[in-house]
């Protein structure tokens, strides 16, 4: 599963870079923060699910694993840098289509 995982996200780059001529700093900013979100999700899960079963951990790493792998998860909970990527983009699109005046 996690080659799977590590293949979405290269094609999620993939697809940015591709696109990069065509999208603002700030769009772009968003789409390496939302990539940061996922590496970070995938690296504290696999490592909690590589480790978690190893015997002769210390107890402090142990707990931290732990954290981090709940952190991870919870990450998958909010959809706050997608919030802010669709921001983004309403927000251009409304200053290319000069609609800023209209109600919303």
């Amino acid at each position: 599963m996690g080659a799977d995982f590590i293949k979405e996200i290269e094609e999620f780059i993939n697809f940015y870079l591709k696109n990069q001529p065509f999208l603002s700093e700030n769009m772009l900013d968003k789409l390496k923060k939302i990539r940061a979100e996922f590496q970070f999700i995938f690296d504290n899960s696999y490592q909690y699910y590589s480790l978690s079963k190893v015997s002769g951990i210390p107890k402090e790493m142990r707990t931290e694993m732990t954290l981090k792998f709940f952190e991870a998860g919870n990450k998958f909970k909010t959809d706050n840098p997608f919030n802010e990527l669709e921001t983004v983009i309403i927000k251009e699109m409304r200053a290319d289509l000069k609609t800023d005046n209209f109600e919303k």
